[in-house]
């Protein structure tokens, strides 16, 4: 698991939102398919390092250059 489940519970608790343990790894598993497309694109643009200045790279905002 990638993410801490009282943080995300916190987080929808604080807006009025009951999560169920089904929600939380639906929730994981699409951070985690995130996190892979944004490493396929740093692999696609050569990027070695991640670095803050490269999250335009990461991200797919090609227009943030």
């Amino acid at each position: 698991m990638i993410i801490q489940k009282t943080k995300v519970k916190k987080i929808f608790n604080a807006n009025g939102v009951q999560l169920s343990a089904d929600t939380i790894e639906s929730i994981n598993r699409e951070i985690l398919t995130s996190i892979s497309k944004m490493a396929h694109r740093c692999r696609e643009n050569k990027v070695k390092r991640l670095t803050p200045d490269l999250m335009w790279c990461a991200l797919g905002n090609y227009n943030l250059k």
